[in-house]
C-alpha cells in the first residue's frame, strides 16, 4: 500500500477551517491524524479536541470540508498521500466541544483506475458549486502532454487530476482522469466559477490552464501555459479576482 517509509514523527501539512469558522483541523501526514481545534470567537485561541485517526500508514495530506445544501449536513474529504485514497466522513458538531467523524465512503484517488506504483497523492479541492472534488496525483506519469515549443513535437509526461461527483449522501462518484500538462501537481486552483482550472506543476516548473464544464465536471483543452518558471519548483498557484 505505502509505497516508501511511513514516517511515524508529526507531519501537518495544511491548516484547514470548518464552514463554520469556529474550527480549524491539521492534517497530519506522519501521525497518521488530523488534529481538530476550536476557535475562541472573542480571543482567537486554539482549544484543542479529539483528533480523527486515520489507517496506520495512510498518510493524511490534505482535506476539504463541503455540504450537500443542507446545514446539517457538513462533510469533510481527507487525501490520503501514503495511500492514495480519499476517505470522506460526516462531520457532527458536539454539544460538548469538538468534531465527531462517522466514515461514509472511502475510494482511490485514480477513480477505476488501477493505482500506478510510487504515486503520490497531492492536492484536493471542491468545485465553487460545491458540486464536484477534484483531487491531483504525482510521480506517476499516465498521459503525455503537449511540449509548449512550438518547433518541437516530442511529448512530455505528464501525471493526472482526478474528478469526482459529489452526492448528498456524502459519497463520491468517479467521473474522470485527465492530465495535469507536466509532472508532479503539487498544488491547483480554480477561478471563480469553476470554469478554468490552473495547475502547479512543481518538477516540470510549467503551469498549464484548462478549460472546465462546470455542469458535467470534466477537464478539457489546454488554454493556456507558461513554462521554465523555475528555479525550485512550483508549490502554488492561485487566481487574482474582484
Amino acid at each position: 500500500m505505502a509505497n516508501f517509509t511511513f514516517n511515524t514523527t508529526s507531519h501537518i501539512h495544511q491548516a484547514v477551517l470548518d464552514p463554520t469558522g469556529h474550527y480549524i483541523v491539521f492534517p497530519d501526514l506522519g501521525a497518521d491524524l488530523v488534529h481538530v481545534y476550536s476557535i475562541d470567537p472573542a480571543t482567537g485561541l486554539l482549544t484543542e479536541h479529539t483528533p480523527l485517526k486515520s489507517e496506520s500508514g495512510y498518510g493524511p495530506r490534505h482535506a476539504a470540508f463541503w455540504s450537500s445544501g443542507d446545514a446539517n449536513s457538513i462533510y469533510m474529504s481527507v487525501i490520503h498521500e501514503l495511500s492514495n485514497k480519499i476517505v470522506s466522513f460526516k462531520v457532527d458538531y458536539l454539544e460538548s466541544g469538538g468534531l465527531a467523524f462517522c466514515k461514509i465512503d472511502e475510494v482511490s484517488t485514480y477513480g477505476d483506475h488501477e493505482t500506478p506504483v510510487g504515486a503520490k497523492a497531492a492536492e484536493i479541492l471542491v468545485s465553487p458549486d460545491k458540486n464536484y472534488l477534484v483531487v491531483s496525483n504525482r510521480n506517476a506519469s499516465i498521459f503525455e502532454a503537449p511540449n509548449p515549443e512550438p518547433n518541437n513535437c516530442t511529448a512530455l509526461p505528464s501525471d493526472s487530476l482526478a474528478t469526482f461527483k459529489l452526492s448528498p449522501t456524502g459519497k463520491l462518484s468517479f467521473v474522470q482522469l485527465a492530465p495535469s500538462g507536466g509532472t508532479f501537481p503539487r498544488h491547483f486552483s480554480m477561478n471563480h466559477n469553476g470554469s478554468l482550472i490552473a495547475v502547479a506543476n512543481q518538477n516540470s516548473l510549467n503551469v498549464n490552464i484548462y478549460s472546465r464544464d462546470v455542469e458535467t465536471g470534466k477537464i478539457g483543452d489546454l488554454v493556456a501555459s507558461a513554462s521554465n518558471l523555475g528555479p525550485g519548483g512550483l508549490t502554488y498557484v492561485q487566481w487574482l479576482q474582484q
